[in-house]
């Protein structure tokens, strides 16, 4: 999702277009009960409730970012079995200038801004996921 956004072609590029783009690069769950399979191997980054903010000069949309199915091993200096995987969610804000995207931004990891994951998705994981903070899966 990053280097989408940071991607120097999509500057120029209007909501709807980033929508478009965003849909190639990530999955995209429109909200309803069926959500997406989350393969056991790989982590899956979905995005969801991509919409224009009041007065059509901005937009937002939520991510929720999963971790491949652990192999049940703990975790370096940890005793018995880590969590079969970890996810996390937040939101990422667009700001256009003249039509523009000028700017993106993801919410805080605060208390104040954090996010609840949908329950659907999480649910999707199946048991022993647990929730980790944005920050931890930056890189």
């Amino acid at each position: 999702m990053y280097r989408e956004l940071a991607n120097p072609g999509i500057g120029g590029l209007k909501a709807s277009e980033i929508f478009g783009r965003l849909s190639e690069a990530l999955v995209y769950w429109d909200g309803n009960a069926t959500p997406v399979r989350f393969p056991e191997d790989d982590g899956t980054a979905v995005f969801y409730n991509f919409h224009l903010e009041a007065g059509g000069g901005d937009a937002a949309f939520e991510m929720f970012v999963a971790s491949g199915l652990s192999d049940g091993r703990p975790a370096p200096g940890k005793i018995g079995p880590g969590p079969s995987r970890v996810y996390t969610c937040y939101r990422i804000e667009l700001s256009f200038e003249r039509g523009v995207l000028s700017s993106f931004s993801r919410s805080g990891d605060s208390d104040r801004d954090r996010l609840e994951c949908p329950g659907e998705l999480v649910g999707a994981l199946g048991d022993g996921a647990q929730y980790r903070e944005p920050w931890l899966f930056d890189g």
